[in-house]
Parts: structure tokens; C-alpha cells; sequence
């Protein structure tokens, strides 16, 4: 691990706890924050900022990003309420599938069943989205 500007051994205080121990309370801040990062604040401005990040100068697309995310949200919000927490919690959150276990009270097994229909649900939902519009 490469130690990040501004923190150097200087900071370190073995009457605190070994070298070791430092580092490895470093790392786990790290990955704790680069987990925050990860996690959006307003699920659909983070994406819709990061659809004008990658699609450049294109505002057609950009529209039409923006239209197709709105609509994949709508469809995410039409789940059955513990399949919306098991999916937001699975993909925005980036929990694994024992974490969720754990938290709703099922198998993982359970958890997976109730992804993979989610997932299922959404792929359909969204081919009838895009022949004929949200209803």
C-alpha cells in the first residue's frame, strides 16, 4: 500500500499500537472511503452526471441517457418493496448477498431467487417501455 500525500511515517506513534496495526487501520479507511465514493448520494443525479461525462458532446444521446435511466429508475421504484431493498441494497450499495441476507431476514439462496426475478422483471419491463412507453 502506497501511502497517500501528506501521511507518512511521521504520523505514526508506537505507543499507540505497532507499525502494523497503523497500516492496516490506514487501508481499512481507504477502502471505507473509496466505498462512500461508490455509494450515491441521489441515486439518479450521480448517474445522470456521469451519463454527460461519457457521452461528450452528444446531446441527443445525452437526452435519450438521461430518458433511459429515468425510466429504469421508475421501474426499479414499481418492485415489490422487499425486492426494491433487496435490489438497491445488491447494486447501489454493493452488499453481498449474505449482508442482505442477514439484513431482510432470508437465505441467500432466497436472496439470489428474488434477484435473479427482479433482474428478469426489469429486462421485460423495459422491452415494453421501449415499444410502447411507461405507463
Amino acid at each position: 500500500m502506497f501511502l497517500p500525500p501528506g501521511i507518512g511515517t511521521a504520523q505514526y506513534e508506537p505507543r499507540r499500537g505497532s507499525y502494523k496495526t497503523w497500516l492496516l487501520i490506514l487501508a481499512k479507511y481507504k477502502a471505507l472511503d473509496y466505498r462512500r465514493r461508490l455509494r450515491p448520494e441521489n441515486r439518479s443525479d450521480k448517474m445522470l452526471a456521469e451519463t454527460e461525462l461519457t457521452a461528450g458532446t452528444d446531446t441527443e444521446q445525452i437526452v435519450l441517457d438521461r430518458e433511459t435511466q429515468e425510466e429504469f429508475l421508475a421501474l426499479i421504484d414499481r418492485l415489490e418493496d422487499k425486492d426494491r431493498i433487496i435490489f438497491y441494497r445488491r447494486y447501489y450499495y454493493y452488499e453481498s448477498v449474505e449482508e442482505i441476507a442477514a439484513a431482510v431476514g432470508l437465505t441467500a439462496k432466497a436472496v439470489e431467487n428474488r434477484l435473479y426475478r427482479a433482474r428478469k422483471k426489469l429486462k421485460e419491463q423495459m422491452k415494453k417501455v421501449r415499444t410502447e412507453g411507461i405507463s
